[in-house]
């Protein structure tokens, strides 16, 4: 088993490689002078199965090329089995045209991993869980629900001490599975477009006044979305409102909005690598998907082993241990 870190978040791939006990491989990813991607001195991987950890992240172009030159990379130099094992998946939330869906990007992303020479994908909370369906067989679509109950549950309570709240009703499905790990109530919030981000409940809360409101999202971008359901759970008398998301993009403004915004705290997973100002915003607390990476990883691996393999170190080392 090789691993590979891109430049998109060495943090999280140093984490995951202490989760998994091997080192990283050597390998120079730059960029030439006007930009484009420079993958050299790399290993050679004949026979090997290598991880290539890289999310689409800001800046997202120029993260996704270097994914695909770096698999590119990795499959002439001999690669037996090759895997993209991308926290962020970018690209899932646009559409082509009015009204159109985003299966047609989709589409394009996965042929372009496979054209790459990805036999595998691994990743979080895509922005739509429907396209995984796009893949085929070449993508996991891990879910963070289970991470998030825990430490809600551990930090928050459970059962009737909680509401959870889905911020739109595109996460109902992620909010809904929080909800019963807990025990707790489901609400829905609606976006309207009469303004910028407006909100408004789609049924009536009724006393909420002794509650803990739990916001689950899978991106924070703008913070419009999350911001605005705040002040709704606020307006509504909860006794406080927290938010559990996966990705944190926060382009311009979204500290802003968050720094004046009633959330007590916000906690999100380093599936993309926090900037200075991130790391330092006093509302903003990460929890890691590092351990839960390393395991489906393991899982990848133990699957393409020979079950003869003598020197499976897995064989002694079950994923109980981690």
């Amino acid at each position: 088993m090789r691993l590979i870190g891109g430049t998109s978040n060495p943090d999280l791939t140093r984490k995951i490689a202490m989760h998994l006990g091997v080192p990283l491989m050597d390998a120079q990813i730059g960029r030439f002078p006007d930009g484009e991607v420079n993958v050299d001195n790399l290993d050679n991987v004949e026979g090997e199965n290598v991880f290539l950890i890289q999310s689409m992240s800001p800046p997202v172009n120029d993260q996704t090329m270097e994914l695909l030159v770096t698999l590119d990379a990795l499959r002439q130099r001999g690669a037996r089995r090759l895997v993209g094992v991308i926290p962020y998946f970018g690209f899932v939330r646009q559409a082509y045209g009015r009204g159109a869906s985003t299966s047609g990007l989709i589409k394009l992303m996965a042929k372009l991993l496979s054209a790459a020479g990805a036999d595998h994908v691994l990743t979080l909370d895509l922005h739509v869980e429907q396209n995984a369906g796009y893949f085929a067989d070449l993508v996991d679509n891990l879910f963070t629900t289970d991470l998030f109950s825990g430490h809600i549950r551990e930090h928050y309570g459970y059962g009737n001490d909680v509401l959870v709240v889905s911020p739109d009703l595109g996460g109902v499905a992620r909010a809904r599975r929080v909800a019963h790990n807990l025990g707790a109530d489901l609400v829905v919030i609606e976006k309207h477009r009469e303004g910028m981000g407006t909100s408004r409940l789609t049924s009536d809360l009724g006393d909420i006044s002794c509650k803990k409101c739990i916001l689950i999202d899978d991106i924070v971008d703008s913070a419009y979305t999350l911001c605005n359901a705040a002040e709704v759970m606020n307006r509504a008398g909860a006794v406080s409102v927290t938010a559990y998301v996966t990705h944190g993009i926060l382009s311009d403004g979204a500290l802003t909005r968050l720094r004046s915004s009633p959330l007590d705290k916000v906690f999100m997973t380093d599936s993309i690598q926090a900037n200075e100002k991130v790391a330092q915003f006093s509302k903003i607390e990460r929890i890691s998907v590092s351990l839960l990476l390393a395991k489906a990883m393991l899982r990848l691996n133990e699957e393409w082993l020979p079950f003869d393999c003598l020197d499976n170190p897995f064989k002694k080392a079950p994923l109980e241990a981690f």
